[in-house]
């Protein structure tokens, strides 16, 4: 059986609450604009909300919390 492999750079999930893949970005993506997409995606889909982000590193996904700048509102 071939298993699929895993990728070479590394790229960040949003997820909804139960944990199913709603968009996914880059690694060089901006932080803050991602966090901000999220708050969108909260209000526009309540019943999905709280959207996350995750990272992936080699071995696994690790969730990101901290904004980098300011808030854009």
């Amino acid at each position: 059986m071939n298993h699929p492999t895993p990728p070479n750079s590394g790229f960040i999930l949003v997820v909804d609450r139960d944990g199913d893949i709603v968009e996914n970005y880059p690694e060089n993506s901006m932080i803050d604009v991602i966090f901000r997409r999220m708050e969108l995606l909260d209000k526009e889909f309540p019943s999905d909300s709280p959207h996350s982000a995750w990272r992936w590193v080699t071995g696994g996904f690790t969730r990101v919390f901290d904004r980098i700048g300011e808030d854009p509102k």
